[in-house]
């Protein structure tokens, strides 16, 4: 913390359209991918001064049309290999390797005819593009991911099923359509889905937060909510567990604050509100924990201002058994279990 100067970006880049989305390399921090407005997806390399863009995609049949709502880096097949993944309003699901953006190798699209007849919120045409808006990859299965969409539906997905570009390519079929990746699907929020989080300390746990003001824990058990949570009466824009507590996470909020939740402590009421410090309400859009030092969080709002929160050490112990037993319970509630999601306030 002490190299951080707070009156002056260490790096900046000018792109051709808004910027939508960023993610550090997990290894390699100065190594930053980013996706924009009109589609495009992005690697920087901070430490090149004079020429710091490494690739760039193009604009064509097969990489994103519309914009690019959010990108990751994920492990590949080998080890210490890391690809590069985005999602867009087009509904696509890309698989880039980061040394080669002229084309993804794989890809999958989501439309409406993927969401099942029992959950659908209104009548819907079949071959509509379902615009994606987030995802989170499973800690332990490599292969599954959670998906969030404008209209509010969540579909757990496989990579599995993902077409391979080159093979498409080779078959002189513009019109052929990228295969559905969703194997399931869960209650849907009512509005946009704002983030996803899957839990780093247990491989059903997952966390979403939306446009309706409700963040919600899932077991992928099951397509119901186990927890839910409506702190304020605002939007939520992110959500995200932390790396060090299995039984904290995070939620930002449209009235600027931060909620921090010890699911130890209490499962409704928050362990901590992080007021934003302005007279008028401006929404906090993003967060991230330290991956290293768990009394760090930051945070992002709609004017631009980023900050640095310094956590309670109780945030960052780990509390033993009784928080592992905390979240065995949540992670492994099944439908016989629970008739409703559990509504917490």
């Amino acid at each position: 913390m002490r190299d951080v100067n707070p009156e002056s970006a260490s790096f900046a880049a000018e792109v051709s359209s808004c910027l939508m989305c960023v993610a550090c390399h997990p290894e390699s921090p100065s190594l930053i991918a980013g996706g924009t407005y009109n589609g495009e997806v992005l690697i920087w390399q901070t430490s090149r001064e004079e020429d710091p863009l490494v690739a760039s995609s193009s604009i064509g049949d097969f990489t994103h049309n519309d914009c690019v709502t959010k990108v990751a880096w994920v492990p590949g097949e080998k080890a210490q290999q890391w690809k590069l993944v985005s999602v867009g309003s087009d509904g696509r699901v890309l698989f880039w390797d980061p040394s080669d953006l002229s084309n993804p190798k794989s890809g999958s699209q989501l439309f409406t005819g993927c969401i099942p007849r029992h959950i659908r919120l209104n009548p819907i045409k079949q071959d509509t593009p379902l615009g994606g808006t987030c995802f989170s990859f499973s800690k332990e299965h490599k292969e599954e991911y959670h998906l969030g969409t404008d209209s509010g539906y969540l579909f757990k997905c496989n990579t599995m099923s993902a077409t391979q570009i080159d093979l498409m390519k080779g078959s002189n079929s513009k019109a052929s359509r990228l295969n559905n990746p969703t194997v399931f699907a869960y209650n849907a929020h009512i509005g946009p889905v704002q983030s996803i989080s899957s839990s780093p300390h247990h491989r059903n746990l997952f966390l979403t937060c939306g446009s309706d003001g409700l963040a919600r824990c899932y077991s992928a058990l099951q397509a119901k909510p186990v927890l839910t949570w409506e702190p304020c009466s605002h939007p939520l824009y992110a959500v995200e567990w932390s790396p060090h507590r299995s039984t904290v996470f995070a939620a930002t909020c449209g009235d600027g604050s931060v909620y921090v939740y010890d699911l130890s402590h209490s499962r409704g009421a928050p362990f901590v509100v992080l007021q934003g410090g302005s007279k008028k309400a401006v929404p906090t859009t993003c967060l991230s924990f330290n991956q290293k030092s768990s009394e760090y969080l930051a945070t992002g709002n709609a004017k631009g201002v980023i900050k640095i929160w310094r956590l309670s050490t109780h945030l960052g112990t780990e509390g033993g058994l009784r928080e592992r037993k905390i979240i065995d319970t949540l992670g492994s509630v099944m439908d016989t279990e629970a008739d409703e999601g559990v509504m917490v306030s």
